[in-house]
C-alpha cells in the first residue's frame, strides 16, 4: 500500500512523458522505478483525459497529472527525463 505524505508535504506535478525515456511505451505496472509514493490521478492524450491503471501504456507526450511526496519529485523527472511543473498551491 502506497504512504502519501501529509498535505504540507505533498504536491500536485504535471509530468510529460519525453520520447524513449523509461516511462515511453510501457505499461504503469512496467515502472520498477515508479516511486510507490506517487499516485497518477489523470492522464491527458491528445484532447482527451482518463484516469488510468497498471495496465495503461504511456507514450511519449502523455501528460500525467501526479500526487507525490514532495522528496519524490526529483525521481520522478528522472523517470519521465522531463521538466515538471510544480502545482503552486500544494495538496
Amino acid at each position: 500500500m502506497a504512504r502519501l505524505a501529509s498535505r504540507g508535504e505533498s504536491s500536485l506535478i504535471t509530468l510529460e512523458v519525453a520520447k524513449q525515456s523509461a516511462a515511453d511505451g510501457h505499461r504503469i505496472v512496467e515502472l520498477d522505478d515508479w516511486p510507490r509514493d506517487a499516485l497518477i490521478l489523470v492522464l491527458y492524450r491528445g484532447d482527451e483525459f482518463f484516469v488510468p491503471n497498471g495496465g495503461t501504456r504511456l507514450e511519449a507526450g502523455d501528460r500525467l497529472i501526479v500526487l507525490a511526496n514532495k522528496a519524490t519529485v526529483d525521481d520522478l523527472s528522472r523517470l519521465a527525463q522531463n521538466t515538471l511543473t510544480l502545482d503552486s498551491g500544494g495538496a
